[in-house]
């Protein structure tokens, strides 16, 4: 089933949105302790990451401050080697990456309306 960029985007917006709600007062000690939070903010990692990579080059390209390809890294990272996943890189996505990223989405969205 084919997803257009406007859907991908969303699925972006979303799991931003989750892995805020899942970090929400929490600490890094306590993603690194609590397996469903955990397990929570690496799956929206994984579900951002093959959204970007399911998005034409054209529309990345209009939100060039954005890492796109450390996000698809990431992703890749995740699913391959999902027994070597840190918490503390994951715990610095949820709460330094993601809130810009979904601000750039944003504007993307935006833009496409």
């Amino acid at each position: 089933m084919s997803r257009d960029a406007r859907l991908r985007l969303a699925d972006i917006a979303s799991a931003c949105e989750r892995i805020a709600r899942y970090v929400e007062g929490a600490s890094a000690n306590a993603l690194e302790t609590d397996e469903l939070r955990l397990d929570g903010v690496v799956r929206n990692l994984e579900v951002i990451g093959e959204a970007v990579k399911a998005l034409p080059p054209d529309l990345l390209a209009r939100a060039p401050d954005v890492d796109w390809k450390r996000i698809a890294r990431m992703r890749d990272y995740i699913a391959h080697r999902y027994f070597a996943v840190d918490p503390a890189i994951v715990w610095s996505a949820a709460t330094a990456f993601a809130p810009s990223l979904k601000a750039a989405v944003m504007r993307l969205l935006a833009e496409l309306d």
